[in-house]
């Protein structure tokens, strides 16, 4: 942008640190294009089982803490 005929640009980064129940998680992996019940089929139940088992053997209160960046840049003529 800056070789563009574009000025005043800004740019940034924010953070926010959330932490996900492993409910939140299940949903979020169904609402995606590559794990939905569309894609998964018959594995669905399978599936789940198995990201329940293991996320709970890496967390065992269930919760998925992370850290999400965010970036942006704003420019005007």
């Amino acid at each position: 942008m800056h070789d563009s005929p574009f000025e005043k640009i800004s740019t940034g980064r924010t953070a926010a640190n959330v932490t996900r129940t492993l409910d939140a998680v299940v949903g979020y992996l169904y609402s995606t294009s590559f794990a939905n019940h569309d894609i998964l089929r018959d594995r669905v139940e399978a599936f789940e089982s198995d990201l329940r088992e293991t996320s709970l053997e890496l967390e065992p209160e269930g919760r998925s803490p992370r850290t999400l960046e965010a970036g942006w840049s704003f420019a005007r003529r």
